[in-house]
């Protein structure tokens, strides 16, 4: 079980308030995303935010804006370690954690006032155990066989500019089931019998060029195909 520490709980409020800040006026979430000086003066260790980013919750980058830039600029951290440009978001299984915080059924949810540049959540638990929630409730890909595009969190994983039946087939067979754990094998039967060794190739495709390396596949000896996070693989 996750300990939900009080500066853990200021922090995760800090960035669900940008989050519903974004959500309000139509934007992306990384526009308001949170820097981690600030983040850090709510008071959690880097340890808590290594720990929400693993689970899904958080999601960081690079900043590279200009000072002069009126539109923020971010790609992917180069480096594992968190920096004074480095930045934060809460995924859509961040938000979803945020909501099963509350005692009594209520929730982290802060009410969006642009009047104010500080909100305290209040009615919070203090830090008492919480569960990470249920695989439902977390962040799934997601596959688009028309634009044939692979996308996660709203990142592209991968676009395929030329036919792909195999994988293709794979990731058809996920979107439809709404992307359990895992699949059994969707691929007909192999023309030389081996169906294990072709299952087990298509699935190093699907780990292969991935334009950002959000999700890692794997086979179990060529009868299911697993999806997870790659932050947690």
């Amino acid at each position: 079980m996750f300990r939900a520490t009080r500066a853990v709980i200021d922090a995760l409020a800090s960035l669900l308030r940008a989050r519903e800040y974004a959500d309000e006026v139509g934007l992306d979430p990384w526009k308001f995303a949170v820097e981690w000086r600030l983040l850090k003066a709510r008071g959690p260790e880097e340890t808590d935010i290594r720990y929400l980013v693993a689970r899904g919750l958080v999601e960081f980058r690079r900043e590279i804006s200009l000072p002069s830039a009126f539109e923020r600029t971010f790609v992917p951290h180069d480096v594992p370690r968190l920096s004074s440009d480095t930045a934060f978001i809460l995924t859509p299984a961040g938000i979803a954690f945020c909501s099963a915080l509350g005692e009594n059924g209520e929730s982290l949810s802060l009410p969006v006032d642009p009047h104010r540049t500080q909100t305290a959540p209040t009615s919070l638990p203090s830090g008492p155990h919480f569960a990470v929630p249920p695989a439902s409730q977390q962040a799934k890909p997601r596959w688009n066989p028309d634009r044939r595009e692979l996308t996660f969190r709203g990142q592209l994983v991968k676009c395929y500019r030329v036919p792909s039946p195999n994988q293709e087939l794979i990731l058809s067979v996920f979107q439809e089931e709404d992307w359990p754990e895992f699949i059994d094998d969707p691929l007909p039967p192999a023309l030389d019998g081996d169906a294990p060794t072709r299952l087990q190739a298509t699935v190093k495709s699907l780990n292969r060029r991935q334009v950002n390396k959000l999700i890692r596949f794997r086979g179990n000896g060529g009868m299911k195909v697993f999806w997870e996070s790659a932050h947690q693989a």
